[in-house]
């Protein structure tokens, strides 16, 4: 028996791919819950390409597994999940973008602030409180 002082190498994974939808478990779910589910989605729900299932199904869901399964790994694909969800929160609030040109609407009929696109027709816009059309004057 060989023991070696370096840690063993972390699964390699992709954190644009959601592990946690692959095996339909909530983000903190315990580690017996991941495999559960993985072992029922491969044997019971046949996603094995043994039992009639899709290869490429198959490697995703074992790379899912093997990620899921190591707490390093998991806490480091979390932690990527976390940066990429942050970055594309930052991308879509760049300067210019449509979402922040709004403008403010005063519902004729209860009085409440509506914010809205900058490019939005009133004659279809509704208050968010009342329900009322934005664009009825009375």
């Amino acid at each position: 028996m060989i023991v070696t002082d370096q840690p063993a190498a972390l699964p390699k994974f992709d954190p644009a791919v959601d592990y946690y939808a692959l095996l339909q478990v909530h983000p903190r779910a315990h580690a017996e819950v991941i495999k559960r589910a993985y072992r029922a989605i491969l044997g019971v729900l046949g996603a094995h390409p043994d039992l009639g299932g899709m290869h490429d199904h198959a490697v995703r869901l074992n790379e899912a597994y093997a990620v899921l399964s190591h707490p390093a790994a998991r806490r480091a694909y979390d932690a990527a999940r976390r940066r990429q969800t942050l970055r594309t929160r930052l991308i879509k609030r760049a300067p210019g973008d449509r979402a922040l040109r709004a403008r403010i609407v005063r519902c004729p009929r209860c009085g409440a602030k509506n914010r809205l696109p900058a490019d939005t027709d009133l004659a279809y816009a509704v208050c968010g409180k009342c329900r009322g059309v934005l664009g009825v004057e009375r």
